[in-house]
């Protein structure tokens, strides 16, 4: 099954902190404040008398900036979710089926979040 936590204070650590707010809320957050001063710069630079061509750049970079948001979103929310569900998962090793069902799951999540990391 892999690791197992079964330290009841790392346990809730990991459940109620490190997976929802160190792996999701704040590299989310992140990446939407920079994205949306991008937004702001290409608007604010719209109004100014800048060449075409640098107004094109700076828009391009502000959709490259929402694109990565998107990938990041949808790429790497299912490992979060898989790994909370892993940790308050009480293991019944005599369940194959389920055992497998689940390594699968999990297979397939951290594969979507190294392609998260290889589309950056």
């Amino acid at each position: 099954m892999g690791c197992n936590i079964y330290n009841t204070i790392s346990k809730r650590y990991y459940t109620f902190f490190y997976f929802p707010i160190v792996t999701n809320v704040l590299p989310i957050t992140t990446t939407i404040t920079s994205s949306l001063l991008a937004y702001r710069n290409v608007r604010r630079i719209v109004r100014l008398q800048r060449p075409v061509f640098r107004r094109r750049l700076d828009r391009q970079m502000t959709a490259i900036t929402l694109a990565r948001i998107v990938v990041l979103i949808a790429l790497g929310s299912p490992y979060i979710f898989i790994s909370l569900y892993q940790i308050n998962l009480n293991v019944n090793t005599n369940n194959y089926m389920q055992l497998a069902l689940f390594e699968l799951i999990s297979a397939v999540s951290a594969s979507l979040l190294h392609t998260n990391f290889s589309a950056n």
